[in-house]
């Protein structure tokens, strides 16, 4: 099939250059060679360009997730003052979750790995490679944002369960408190 248009192709030309004259044939093939060469440059272009944007992307989703992990590692350390006003037999299990921040160093360690394959493979890795690595990163970005949100969340319920409780006790004598303080 290709090979037949190609044939009819060149019997086209062969058929033009007889009415036109050799001349004109000449303009036109100097002109579908430079439309070739336009056509090749662009889509060369376009597709660095996609490829400049895809390594923007991932260094900006980077930053942003190494900004989220930095903003859930204060919120885990807000929490635990928070959590400390409540008597610690009913806070044993959140106190626990808050002090181990082993989540939040692995995603930096993470964020590092991805950095270090970016630094290293970027320039010759492959369209397909730096769009597996940008979708990576907006996973976890959304898992960890999820996390946050969730200790947001709880950080608000413990706060308006906890306020009322705090303020009657301190109404209490000291005698009827936990822990007799």
């Amino acid at each position: 099939m290709l090979f037949r248009c190609g044939l009819q192709a060149v019997d086209a030309l062969v058929q033009t250059a007889k009415i036109m004259g050799l001349g004109q044939i000449a303009i036109v093939v100097v002109c579908i060679a430079l439309l070739s060469a336009g056509t090749a440059a662009l889509w060369t272009v376009s597709r660095e360009r996609r490829r400049q944007r895809t390594l923007t992307g991932i260094m900006d989703a980077a930053d942003a997730m190494e900004d989220l992990l930095r903003r859930t590692r204060d919120k885990m350390g807000a929490m635990q003052s928070m959590v400390g006003r409540v008597p610690a037999d009913i806070s044993a299990d959140a106190r626990a979750s808050l002090d181990s921040d082993e989540r939040v160093q692995a995603g930096f360690r993470d964020l590092l790995q991805h950095r270090m394959w970016l630094q290293h493979n970027g320039q010759t890795a492959s369209q397909q490679s730096l769009d597996q690595a940008a979708a990576a990163l907006q996973r976890a970005r959304a898992r960890i944002a999820a996390e946050l949100e969730r200790l947001d969340n709880a950080g608000a319920e413990l706060d308006s369960a906890t306020g009322p409780a705090i303020a009657a006790a301190g109404r209490e004598p000291s005698t009827l408190r936990r822990g007799g303080t």
